[in-house]
């Protein structure tokens, strides 16, 4: 399905979505309960006063699940990933922020300028798609994805999505 996806990726099918939302059915999925997994700490910090974005929801939890799933398996024997939302208000369009950060093993140097690469990957399993995907997502939702990593101390990736309606690119249009 990932390479399909990178083939030929589906059109965003716009409507209003909550991203705090997403986040929560994302951290859901990721985290089975202090039971099973205990030394996996999740911490949520999500605005309330979120505004909703304007895009797939199925694409944006999409993205959030890969981020959430990449921060969680690079926690070898625990650690934490703390998922922070919020909305910046400038005098131009608003943007809402959702940073997930680890305490997992973060990105070697000589890989950093490659994680955006398809099929480019370290895990031995995995198709090397997923954040090649994930931004293409965001960028057809007229956001932007960046990562800040230091090796050994963790990961952090921040999304930024527009709150008013996305603008396909022509050829999206067809």
């Amino acid at each position: 399905r990932d390479l399909l996806d990178f083939a030929r990726p589906p059109l965003p099918k716009p409507v209003e979505c909550d991203v705090n939302q997403a986040v929560r059915s994302v951290l859901k999925l990721i985290h089975p309960g202090p039971a099973k997994a205990p030394a996996l700490e999740i911490l949520e910090e999500l605005d309330p006063r979120l505004p909703g974005v304007w895009g797939d929801p199925h694409q944006i939890r999409q993205v959030l699940l890969n981020i959430c799933l990449n921060a969680s398996q690079s926690i070898a024997t625990g650690g934490r990933i703390a998922v922070k939302t919020w909305v910046e208000e400038t005098s131009g369009p608003s943007r809402v922020h959702v940073a997930v950060t680890d305490t997992g093993a973060g990105i070697p140097p000589e890989h950093f300028g490659r994680i955006f690469e398809p099929f480019f990957t370290t895990k031995h399993h995995g198709t090397g798609l997923g954040l090649s995907i994930s931004k293409s997502i965001v960028e057809r939702h007229g956001g932007s994805i960046r990562i800040g990593s230091r090796e050994g101390e963790g990961t952090r990736v921040e999304i930024e999505l527009p709150v008013g309606p996305i603008h396909p690119e022509p050829e999206q249009l067809s």
